[in-house]
């Protein structure tokens, strides 16, 4: 037998042994699946000399059937473990439309290798190891013949040799063809079958391909577009880009979406140069880190919204969506074809998803650039309208300022595009917040959660409307989906405490504001200390209720401490009981909080439940001067039953404006 040459190839800090089938750099082993070394081999032995596809995966996968997502996949992760485009390294480059070359200065070093018989086995083996792997699926409508791995250089000689096995081959052969047909069924069912258990899914922010390059916009463009495309779809649960974008500079991918909560990641980068874009992307089981499906794209600028359309297909493909035939349009629904029109808008959301009031007007001026450019860009209306909305709610302009040019502007992007949630979900908030539009309101929310029922803000400012109707139970399940939507939205796990607090559940209360706490121990402090407090009190859990009231007032300008908080909240309540506490608190809030907003209602409630008609409806008739939002409360609450019998009472509910 002959004994075939053992071949090494160095290039940059690596050395390749084929003979050993191992990596090196340095004196480390580099760790790469079997068809990732098996595919670098490839490259390596045609360095410099362009290797199509089809090439590729003939030499790499010889006798079997798979998908070019495998062949893209397999490039990301090599060029993931070279390092490639990371400190000046360059190894692996794309040829569009044709194929990949293996461009570094590459050197072979010839040594003894091993039997050819011994070769052959560990390809066959390779082949079957590869059966095993989770692959994309295919669609066995377009699916070739079925074929079975080769059998090994020793097996064919066996049966070539033998006179007994000569009868018998045939027997043998149609037994693997059936088994290998049979193994091919089974894996293929597993695939559907696990897919269609995927029910949620985050698209992380995407990375720049090389970091000399990054760019924030274009990157949140890419992000935003497919979580956009892939919410309009009522099957799948998709993490709002406000969720993910922490996860900017995550180093684990698998551990940002176990953190997320979801089935299903897409992972992406993405590079702009001179007029060209390239993007890479993988859609990963959770559960155990499998491919679901991979892609990689190099088109011109121009062509960045068919690659979206591409990747959300291929997502809804590899995920075994079914898709109504709105869904379907609104997949992949251009708003411009003006890519300039578009980076213009991008930038918009990049800076209005930073909620700060500079970058809230930053983005204002993005959104009329792109209007200034195509004046049919509906989007980009339903951002002014949305950016107007959050410069209320920021306390950066008033409601006559913002709110008339903002409901301009959702009426444009309706009137556009009679199907854009996000124009009547900024519309809804208008009319409530602004118009006192009850009835318009909530048929804007219920068409803007009808086209789009993943979106979690939308959901969340629902359940706060329904609450001020006194429409309890129905606030309740839109808070628990906005919060099942978006669980780690700091926002969503408030609203709900807040509507398990009205709706008298106080453990459920307590669980939640202690989740946003645990979450982000400086959001809003005081607004969860308060429902913290509340929740205590109701359960009579009075130490703890004391601790919390102390943390409150403790944020004012009093020269007591908090210990010394606690220390007067105790004596009061050894001494007099529950009472003690409630009185102690008013004592304290006067002293501490005086110029507090949410000072009225507090007192209000406080001296309701020590049954002072007077004082309560002294706070509350100041709490409807300052037209405090909390009292709406008043409609349903039965803190306030003491005093609902007095026509004082009666007379102050006609003052309030209810929205009725």
């Amino acid at each position: 037998m002959t004994e075939p040459t053992n071949q090494a190839f160095e290039f940059g800090s690596f050395r390749l042994d084929s003979g050993e089938r191992l990596l090196w750099r340095g004196d480390d082993v580099v760790p790469l699946t079997p068809k990732a070394f098996e595919m670098l081999l490839v490259l390596l032995d045609s360095a410099g000399h362009v290797l199509t596809k089809e090439q590729l995966m003939t030499r790499v996968w010889p006798d079997s059937f798979v998908e070019e997502a495998n062949l893209s996949h397999n490039i990301y992760k090599l060029r993931e473990a070279l390092g490639d485009g990371q400190d000046g390294a360059k190894y692996i480059e794309t040829v569009p439309r044709r194929g990949y070359r293996f461009v570094a200065k590459v050197t072979e070093v010839h040594g003894e290798g091993t039997e050819l018989l011994v070769e052959e086995h560990s390809r066959a083996h390779i082949v079957v190891e590869e059966y095993d792997a989770p692959e994309t699926e295919i669609d066995r409508s377009e699916a070739p013949a079925i074929q079975t791995p080769s059998l090994s250089l020793a097996l064919r000689r066996f049966f070539a040799t033998s006179p007994a096995a000569t009868i018998a081959t045939g027997v043998v052969l149609l037994a693997l063809t059936t088994a290998g047909i049979y193994f091919w069924k089974t894996s293929k069912s597993r695939t559907i079958q696990s897919s269609a258990s995927l029910h949620s899914i985050a698209v992380l922010p995407f990375k720049a391909l090389v970091l000399e390059t990054k760019d924030p916009a274009l990157e949140l463009g890419m992000t935003d577009a497919l979580i956009t495309k892939l919410s309009n779809i009522k099957d799948i649960v998709v993490r709002p880009t406000s969720a993910v974008l922490k996860y900017s500079d995550a180093a684990d991918p698998l551990a940002a979406a176990r953190e997320q909560g979801v089935d299903a990641l897409l992972d992406g980068k993405v590079q702009k140069s001179a007029d060209r874009v390239k993007v890479t992307v993988q859609l990963i089981r959770v559960s155990d880190g499998s491919l679901l499906w991979g892609g990689e794209f190099d088109e011109n600028l121009t062509n960045l919204f068919s690659v979206q359309d591409s990747i959300s297909a291929q997502v809804v493909r590899a995920l075994t969506l079914r898709l109504t035939s709105d869904e379907q349009k609104r997949l992949t629904d251009h708003y411009t074809t003006n890519i300039e029109a578009y980076q213009l808008y991008v930038q918009g959301r990049y800076f209005m998803e930073k909620r700060s009031l500079d970058e809230l007007r930053r983005s204002l001026d993005y959104y009329q650039q792109a209007i200034n450019i195509d004046a049919n860009y509906a989007p980009a209306y339903a951002g002014i309208a949305y950016s107007y909305y959050l410069l209320v709610a920021l306390k950066g302009l008033t409601p006559e300022e913002a709110y008339p040019a903002g409901k301009k502007a959702a009426l444009r992007s309706l009137e556009l595009d009679p199907g854009l949630a996000e124009g009547y979900a900024a519309l809804a908030r208008i009319k409530d917040g602004y118009d006192h539009d009850v009835a318009g309101a909530g048929e804007d929310f219920h068409r803007a959660l009808e086209i789009n029922p993943n979106d979690a803000s939308t959901r969340r400012s629902y359940s706060s409307f329904l609450l001020k109707l006194g429409r309890i139970d129905e606030a309740l399940r839109e808070a628990q989906k906005a919060q099942e939507i978006d669980p780690l939205l700091l926002i969503a796990n408030a609203n709900l405490a807040e509507v398990f607090y009205h709706a008298r559940q106080w453990d459920q209360t307590l669980k939640y504001m202690r989740r946003v706490r645990d979450l982000d121990a400086n959001f809003r402090k005081g607004y969860v200390s308060t429902f913290l407090y509340l929740g205590y009190m109701r359960k009579g859990m009075y130490e703890e209720a004391i601790r919390e009231n102390a943390k409150r007032l403790a944020e004012g300008a009093g020269p007591q401490t908090e210990s010394e908080l606690v220390l007067a909240l105790t004596e009061a309540h050894r001494t007099s009981g529950e009472s003690g506490i409630w009185r102690k608190q008013i004592e304290l809030a006067q002293k501490h909080q005086p110029k507090n907003p949410d000072l009225p209602m507090f007192m209000a409630e406080a001296f309701s439940n020590l049954g002072d008609k007077d004082e309560t409806l002294h706070w509350l008739n100041r709490a409807a001067d300052e037209n405090h939002p909390a009292t709406f409360v008043l409609r349903f609450d039965p803190d306030f039953d003491p005093v609902r019998s007095d026509p004082r009472f009666a007379e102050l509910l006609q003052r309030v404006a209810l929205h009725n």
